[in-house]
């Protein structure tokens, strides 16, 4: 059995170092360590890692995909499985073999799509608070602004009428005694 680093399995799946070792603990990947402490991935993990690929990209999520990966036979050859599969109840007939994968489908898609829904209502929600959060920011700065502008042109009219006032005050004191008391 091959093992491969970190590294290796970047490559070979094409996604980042962060990734793999976020994958691990998001879908519970028992991925082994060696004496020094490092991943050592094997075939099995480098499988698993790209079925996981696969059904993020198809939209899959997060609990259907644990809820796969920890109830398939990944580990197990195809005769393997299939020695399982004839040997669980040789008196089944096809019908019930069929109800009960139909059953199974229908459970684990309604899990899925369960999930879906979850996570992209969770989107939705974050994206709209994001853009009523923006909006709100917007009409802040706008009514800031407005409000700013209606005060400096207020405080413009105060001061023409101050120095208006201010300016007859002084034609008043410049006039004589007589001429302030007689007219």
């Amino acid at each position: 059995m091959k093992i491969y680093t970190t590294s290796e399995v970047s490559r070979k799946t094409g996604l980042n170092k962060k990734t793999l070792r976020g994958w691990e603990k998001e879908f519970e990947l028992k991925v082994s360590r060696g004496d020094n402490g490092n991943r050592n991935y094997t075939d099995y993990d480098i499988e698993l890692i790209q079925n996981i690929k696969k059904y993020k990209q198809k939209g899959m999520g997060t609990n259907f995909i644990k809820e796969y990966i920890h109830n398939s036979n990944f580990d197990k050859s195809n005769e393997e499985c299939a020695a399982t599969l004839t040997q669980a109840n040789p008196l089944e007939s096809i019908e019930d073999i069929q109800q009960t994968m139909a059953e199974n489908f229908k459970n684990i898609m309604g899990a899925a799509i369960g999930d879906i829904v979850i996570e992209r209502e969770q989107k939705l929600k974050e994206d709209l608070g994001n853009e009523i959060s923006e909006k709100l920011d917007d009409i802040s700065i706008n009514l800031r602004d407005e409000i700013s502008n209606k005060v400096r042109k207020q405080v413009r009219v105060e001061n023409q009428k101050l120095m208006l006032y201010l300016a007859n005050n002084r034609k008043e004191s410049k006039k004589g005694f007589f001429s302030k008391v007689f007219g």
